[in-house]
């Protein structure tokens, strides 16, 4: 997944239509790693929060 087109496109989309979102960032890629963290520098405070798998496993884990 591109992180600067797909990735941002769908959470913008999300964020414009009152939905909490999140990226987990080690889980989506660019075509280098520069414009991979730009997306995530530029966008992430206003449009969506950066996680991990880690975060992502530890909140499945304890909602369960």
């Amino acid at each position: 997944l591109v992180t600067g087109c797909c990735v941002y496109s769908t959470a913008a989309g999300a964020f414009m239509r009152g939905y909490k979102t999140c990226i987990v960032k080690d889980c989506c890629a660019d075509r280098t790693q520069e414009k991979h963290d730009l997306t995530f520098n530029v966008f992430g405070a206003w449009y969506f929060e950066t996680v991990n798998v880690a975060q992502v496993k530890d909140y499945v884990t304890a909602t369960k």
